[in-house]
């Protein structure tokens, strides 16, 4: 235990290189993720509140706002626009609604 391996150092230099990458994507990719086991596990009990399917492993989501209330929630990718102006998914219906 305490001793310096040669590793050390490498490993926080990946962990840095990994959170400097992170912070370089786009807004719009760091909104998208992935649906695995555990989010299925999750979210699926409510389904997507923009079209009510389910979600499926490995279908893309976004963290979007909608015409629900309180905080953004995952919905399917091809539910939702994203705001160039503001960083942020809508709801397709809620976003075209707002633009009027």
């Amino acid at each position: 235990m305490g001793k310096n391996t040669p590793t050390d150092g490498l490993e926080t230099q990946n962990l840095q290189e990994k959170e400097e990458a992170f912070m370089a994507r786009p807004e719009k990719n760091r909104l998208k993720t992935i649906i695995d086991l555990e989010k299925l596990n999750r979210f699926n009990a409510q389904g997507c509140p923009a079209c009510g399917r389910k979600f499926t492993l490995g279908e893309t989501v976004v963290l979007a706002c909608g015409a629900w209330e309180g905080e953004p929630r995952l919905i399917h990718e091809n539910e939702a626009v994203f705001d160039e102006a503001t960083g942020t998914y809508f709801e397709r219906r809620c976003y075209e609604s707002r633009k009027g």
